[in-house]
């Protein structure tokens, strides 16, 4: 949902006003949903990693997961240096339901895994967005969501020396079906879009 407004909402709005002949109908959803039995002609999907499945499927662009809190929060509550001091920290987490509730940092190959409870739990990253900036805790978000704010340095990254997971973009269509003409001129637009944003936007 987060990506999708964020994202993919000023992507369409400038394929609109280039193709106002081709007509959309959008979904936002974070549950999985099956591209062939809700007969959908395209998918977009951003996980870690991808199930196998008989769909063709595409990476469009990847996005770095920042473990990040504000300046005020690390003045009052200090900066951890290490993931697992995370569990003595105030920590905004994304989760579905069903799925652990912990946070997984990497060092050189070696994976750290982080089981937490926290303050705040929620489906969608945009609410704890707020609670970030305000200075509630930390969280791991991806860089879509807080890159103007790292640059501004209204959030700082942390664990620097640590790697997090990358969250992947796939489109994904039947492989039964012929995409139509108006679906590949989306689709070639969408994957324009996509490489201009993730070049010019700058690394926090």
């Amino acid at each position: 949902m987060t990506w999708g407004l964020s994202e993919l909402a000023p992507i369409i709005d400038e394929f609109i006003l280039k193709y106002p002949d081709i007509r959309l109908d959008v979904q936002l959803n974070d549950q999985h949903v099956n591209v062939l039995e809700e007969d959908l002609d395209l998918v977009l999907r951003l996980t870690h990693q991808l199930i196998d499945s008989s769909l063709i499927c595409r990476k469009l662009t990847e996005y770095r997961l920042i473990p990040c809190a504000s300046p005020a929060y690390i003045k009052e509550h200090g900066e951890p240096q290490h993931p697992l001091e995370l569990k003595e920290h105030a920590c905004l987490m994304y989760n579905l339901a069903g799925n652990a509730r912990k946070w997984r940092f990497f060092k050189g190959q070696k994976p750290i895994d982080v089981y937490l409870e926290p303050l705040l739990l929620s489906n969608n990253s945009k609410l704890f967005h707020s609670a970030l900036l305000a200075g509630r805790g930390i969280a791991l978000i991806p860089e879509f969501v807080v890159s103007d704010d790292l640059n501004s340095q209204r959030l700082v990254p942390i664990l620097k020396d640590f790697d997090t997971v990358t969250l992947n973009l796939y489109s994904l269509r039947p492989g039964s079906r012929t995409p139509s003409s108006r679906l590949q001129v989306f689709h070639d637009f969408l994957c324009d879009h996509l490489t201009k944003i993730k070049t010019t936007r700058k690394q926090p």
